[in-house]
Parts: structure tokens; sequence; C-alpha cells
């Protein structure tokens, strides 16, 4: 069983960095998200303001997008 494991771990290693090659910054993404990494979001004020008052729903709805903006692996 060791050895299994340790050779899907090599592969997984191998297959992660041809992708950390191809597409760095999806690559970064997924390393901070595996790192717990997350966006300041105690400075990040645009997303309390809004132009309007909204009902809750849509309310929750843009507040989530723009979280997602800032963190995509949301």
């Amino acid at each position: 069983a060791a050895k299994a494991g340790a050779e899907k771990e090599m592969l997984w290693k191998k297959t992660f960095a041809e992708y950390e090659y191809t597409y760095p910054e999806l690559a970064q993404e997924y390393k901070d998200a595996m790192a717990g990494k997350k966006p300041d979001f105690e400075n990040f004020d645009e997303l309390y303001q809004f132009d309007k008052p909204l009902a809750t729903r849509t309310t929750s709805s843009v507040v989530l997008n723009k979280i997602a903006a800032k963190m995509p692996t949301l």
C-alpha cells in the first residue's frame, strides 16, 4: 500500500508540475487555497458599498460575487 501511495504521489507531483508550467496563475491560486491563504477582507470596503437599498437575497448575491472576484477558489 505504501508503494502504491508513493507512486500515486509521484504521478500527482509530475502532473501538477506540468499544470503549473502551463497555468502558473491558476496553480498559484490552488497552492494558496491549499495553504489556507485568503484575501484581506478587512480592507475590502467595496464589499459593503451599495448604490441603493437592496433585498437581502440580492445583497447576498452581490456580496458573494464580489468575494468570488477576489477569491476564485470560492
